[in-house]
């Protein structure tokens, strides 16, 4: 019997636009052709190429799949279903004979449309030469680079939320920001894009600068300079040093945006004004020299959890952003610098600041039935997506600001190991204890004087039920070794503060050990702040508590336009993220860095 010819789907790339021949993408990864499959049946636009893909479980007709290699997987395994999918182009480095699907049969059944196969040394340095390629393609696009120690994923959603009112684009989600994920969002940008927002980031000297040859960003952003990835990069000179790295790829007659209260910057700043030009360099912060500077702030919260903030730029542009914490609101001054380099009017931006959400896993805030404590709910704020010191302590004053005189419910603070410290970790994490402890006792301190007991960045209003508050003071759960000596350490700081050291006397070790703890430990109107490095997964703690409903749901019904990369699950080669128009967004990165 006949073999029943399959239907060929159309490519699925950005827009169905070939962006690329075969030819040049062997020319741009340098391959050799290893491998041809005429396929007599397809029609002619079988063999255009319209984008790219790691992962064989997204990959669309029409797409170059480079097979990738890492830990736990191999791409070269999942080439049969890159095939059968319809991808004109299979990206390998290993001998064809060795890769299953490449054998004359094995194509006779599976290819749906022409193919060729291009053999690379490196398949991961591949990928990165592609994007560089397309990268200098993209004449009409501009392209922002996000650095920084914290806040490069919420400013890019911030730079995309204010520049998507007016403006298409494509944009990476989450934390795509490494090896992978970076050159997954570029190729992402479809033609006629006027923006392609990049998050570029580092955990060891010279990632930035190998990755910002590739973006060659219009606009560098640095967000902050803080102790981040410390393993790595040695002190928080070293972070700067290398977070600087992107403006010796800012292309020329581009702007960098940089902030002006990192003193370990200042050098780098100087150098590019000298570079750039003194009017390519706009600062923010709270600095008194700052360009934009943030001169006063405000916190509301509700009865759900969920924040705005009110604040004044220069001292008149007032603005509202629904989302708390200093940081954020400099995150937000961040974007609005960006968006004003794109012409986007001034009165706008201020205004779209108001309609600006965060992503994922950054105080994202839900009600919970109150496992103790009589009938109620609790309520908790998740911002575990990851930790460092800096960000932990921006974290914790924002809450307790906000939470401070809410009533008779305890303020339940679970905070995790912040990692990749190297050996400042132990030094590190007792400064931050201490740090944690002098905050909760100072409020004490009020309390006991008839104060509210704020922490100083704008007193917290309280919504009205009397939830939540510090009126049954403040418990610490720590999650991890680590954080067990920021434990201690907080406890020595504040001795009222009670610790809670876990069901048999220790600490859990992630955020499913931590469930258990803290199920036996909220009761009814306690509010609960979620802290931590991404590699405890604090979240999982929530899993067994009954959700009574999101207060403020982290992503808004229509978000921008963002890649879609693969996951990194064992036996598929990784990609990266895609927003809806005007803005796109990616799918998640081959192994998002993690610590």
């Amino acid at each position: 019997m006949a073999r029943r010819r399959r239907r060929l789907p159309r490519p699925g790339g950005p827009d169905g636009v070939s962006f690329w021949t075969t030819e040049s993408v062997r020319t741009a990864l340098g391959a050799q052709v290893v491998a041809r499959h005429a396929h007599a049946g397809a029609p002619e636009w079988a063999a255009l190429i319209a984008g790219c893909s790691t992962d064989t479980r997204t990959a669309r007709a029409g797409q170059v799949f480079v097979a990738l290699r890492g830990e736990r997987f191999d791409g070269h395994d999942h080439v049969p279903q890159a095939i059968a999918a319809g991808c004109p182009v299979v990206v390998i480095d290993r001998d064809p004979a060795r890769v299953p699907g490449l054998g004359p049969e094995a194509l006779r059944q599976t290819a749906v449309a022409p193919l060729t196969v291009l053999r690379v040394a490196d398949t991961g340095k591949g990928l990165l030469r592609l994007a560089a390629a397309y990268r200098r393609s993209l004449e009409g696009t501009r392209v922002v680079a996000v650095c920084g120690s914290a806040g490069k994923t919420t400013t890019v959603r911030f730079i995309a939320g204010l520049l998507g009112q007016r403006l298409r684009g494509t944009a990476s989600p989450k934390s795509y920001n490494n090896h992978v994920g970076v050159p997954t969002t570029i190729l992402s940008a479809r033609p006629g894009d006027q923006f392609l927002l990049c998050e570029v980031g580092t955990n060891r000297p010279g990632e930035i600068a190998e990755l910002a040859s590739i973006v060659a960003p219009d606009i560098a952003v640095i967000t902050s300079i803080g102790r981040e990835h410390l393993e790595g990069l040695g002190s928080v000179e070293g972070v700067a040093a290398e977070e600087a790295a992107v403006l010796g790829w800012v292309r020329p007659g581009g702007v960098a945006v940089l902030p002006a209260d990192a003193p370990e910057l200042a050098p780098f700043v100087r150098s590019a004004r000298a570079t750039l030009g003194d009017g390519s360099v706009i600062t923010f912060g709270t600095s008194a020299g700052a360009d934009l500077r943030l001169t006063s702030l405000r916190h509301t919260l509700d009865d759900d959890g969920g924040a705005v903030a009110e604040g004044t730029i220069n001292g008149r542009l007032t603005f509202r952003l629904p989302a708390p914490g200093r940081h954020n609101a400099l995150n937000a001054v961040a974007a609005l610098a960006v968006a004003r380099r794109f012409g986007i009017d001034q009165d706008s931006a201020i205004e779209a600041m108001g309609g600006l959400t965060l992503p994922a896993q950054r105080w994202a805030a839900a009600r919970y039935a109150a496992p103790h404590g009589g009938p109620g709910w609790c309520t908790v704020i998740n911002d575990a997506y990851n930790a460092n010191p800096d960000s932990m302590l921006a974290a914790v004053e924002t809450f307790l600001s906000l939470t401070a005189g809410r009533g008779h419910g305890r303020r339940v603070l679970v905070l995790g190991d912040m990692l990749e410290l190297g050996a400042q970790g132990p030094q590190l994490h007792a400064q931050v204890g201490r740090a944690i402890g002098a905050m909760t006792a100072a409020q004490a301190a009020q309390r006991a004087q008839g104060s509210p007991g704020g922490t100083g960045e704008g007193e917290g209003t309280a919504g009205g039920n009397g939830h939540g508050g510090d009126g049954g003071g403040t418990v610490l759960l720590p999650v991890g070794r680590l954080a067990a000596t920021l434990a201690e350490h907080a406890a020595q700081a504040d001795p009222h503060m009670r610790v809670h050291w876990g069901d048999d006397g220790r600490p859990p070790e992630d955020g499913a050990g931590a469930g258990p703890a803290l199920a036996s430990l909220l009761r009814a109107g306690d509010t609960a702040l979620l802290k931590g490095s991404r590699r405890l997964a604090l979240e999982r703690a929530l899993v067994g508590l009954s959700l009574a409903h999101h207060a403020h749901p982290p992503h808004p019904p229509h978000p921008p336009h963002t890649p879609h990369p693969p996951h990194a699950a064992a036996g598929h080669s990784p990609a990266q993220p895609q927003a809806h128009a005007p803005v796109r967004t990616l799918p998640a990165p081959a192994r998002p860095r993690q610590h």
